[in-house]
């Protein structure tokens, strides 16, 4: 073996080494997407459709799905928040707070093996304050456990 062919073989590894962590990037997605996932939207592509925000305060656990297909748009989207934080939740979403309704969670409009799949922990006889907005072409609902010090928010968007 000579040195000529010994430094080939490293070079050729080292860039096998690189190509492999830029195939692991490109292919690895967000974290925060659940596997439920069929479209191939990113959660900031999903939010601005659906005229959503991210609230600025301190939010965690947050997961999502594009439920998506060639002919609509979905987005099931859920994290924790800070009581703090409520007012701005419901702000940056667009909802008004005076169109609140207390549900319980069997009767909130969520698909229940929807809710099964991506593992939300919603009660069935937990008060939940439902809001709600839509246009012509997509409708949101976010349900908020409101008994807790840090809640938790619970937004499906169906649409074209």
């Amino acid at each position: 073996m000579s040195f000529r062919s010994a430094g080939v073989r490293r070079v050729g590894r080292k860039l096998i080494a690189v190509m492999s962590c830029v195939v692991l990037v490109a292919c690895g997605g967000d974290p925060r997407e659940h596997p439920y996932s069929t479209g191939g939207h990113s959660l900031e592509e999903l939010l601005a459709h659906f005229e959503l925000e991210l609230p600025s305060c301190d939010v965690s656990d947050l997961r999502y799905a594009d439920a998506g297909g060639p002919m609509s748009s979905g987005l099931y989207l859920t994290y924790g928040f800070p009581d703090n934080c409520l007012n701005a939740v419901i702000e940056v979403n667009g909802v008004e707070a005076s169109e609140k309704r207390a549900q319980q969670g069997r009767d909130l409009p969520f698909s229940p093996p929807v809710v099964a799949e991506l593992q939300w922990p919603i009660q069935d006889d937990t008060n939940y304050d439902r809001y709600g907005k839509s246009t012509r072409t997509w409708t949101v609902h976010l349900a908020i456990d409101p008994s807790t010090p840090r809640h938790t928010a619970f937004i499906q968007g169906l649409g074209d």
